[in-house]
C-alpha cells in the first residue's frame, strides 16, 4: 500500500505538460487523469486531482498506464483481485 501511495504521489508530482497526456473526462478510455469529478455540480470549489485506472476492461494494455506507477500499480491489482476471490470463497 505505501509503494502505491508513493508512485501514485510521484505521478502528481510530475511536470502539468507530462500528466496533460492524461487528462480526459471520456467514459471509455481506461487510464485517465482528470480534477474534481463534480465540478460543474456544486456551487463551490471541491479541488482535487486523480489518476484513473480501469484494469477491469477486457484488452487492457499496462502500457496505458504511466511508467512511474505502472508496476506497482499492476502488483496492487493482481493483490487486490486474488483478496476479492478469496473473500468470496469465504462467503460462499
Amino acid at each position: 500500500m505505501e509503494e502505491m501511495m508513493e508512485a501514485t504521489r510521484g505521478f502528481h508530482e510530475l511536470p502539468r505538460e507530462v500528466k496533460g497526456d492524461y487528462y480526459s473526462r471520456e467514459i471509455v478510455r481506461k487510464v485517465k487523469y482528470f480534477t474534481s469529478s463534480n465540478m460543474y455540480e456544486l456551487m463551490y470549489a471541491d479541488w482535487r486531482d486523480t489518476l484513473q485506472c480501469n484494469m477491469s476492461i477486457e484488452h487492457f494494455d499496462p502500457h496505458e498506464i504511466p511508467s512511474i506507477c505502472r508496476d506497482i500499480t499492476m502488483e496492487y491489482s493482481e493483490h487486490a483481485h486474488k483478496l476479492g476471490c478469496h473473500f468470496v470463497c469465504i462467503v460462499i
